[in-house]
């Protein structure tokens, strides 16, 4: 059986209510964390220093990219969330999921080292991503879990329940 364009439909998506529960996980997910940190730009741009990734100099990068990142977050959960410009708010948070969660191991793996002493199972930090500090393993967890349905969303055929009809996104 094929839709009115020829194609067979995917039959991993009955109905698209699976990848209406992507959107609403990784949509939902990337809104709670942006506005999170819409609360505290300042504590958000502490976390962005631990990375050492961006100049501190001059401090209107770093202040701009804490001030702008939570809201670019909010616009893709609520794009992701209702189905407009899916594509590409989840091709956006999939590169961005992918980039932090490098960083995140990184900074796990860094303070593992420093301190060989603790599990890396059992180490607790705040990665600056708006939750306060949590067990790395579960972070990396939860991220690689955001970056499939991230990648599901990028590649998902289905526009259903999406606001508006599909025209290229």
């Amino acid at each position: 059986m094929s839709d009115s364009a020829g194609v067979s439909p995917d039959p991993t998506n009955r109905g698209g209510l699976p990848t209406l529960l992507v959107r609403l996980f990784v949509g939902g997910t990337l809104l709670y964390l942006g506005w999170k940190k819409t609360g505290d730009p300042h504590a958000f741009m502490k976390g962005i220093e631990q990375y050492g990734v961006l100049p501190l100099e001059p401090p209107q990068l770093i202040n701009g990219v804490a001030v702008l990142l939570p809201f670019l977050e909010i616009a893709i959960g609520l794009s992701l969330i209702v189905g407009l410009l899916r594509r590409g708010g989840a091709t956006i948070s999939f590169f961005m999921l992918l980039f932090f969660t490098v960083l995140v191991a990184r900074l796990g793996w860094n303070y593992h080292l420093d301190h060989p002493e603790i599990s890396i199972w059992a180490i607790e930090l705040d990665c600056g991503c708006g939750s306060g500090a949590e067990n790395v393993v579960k972070k990396l967890l939860l991220n690689v879990a955001l970056i499939a349905g991230s990648f599901w969303l990028m590649v998902s055929p289905s526009h259903r329940y999406a606001l508006r009809p599909p025209c290229g996104t």
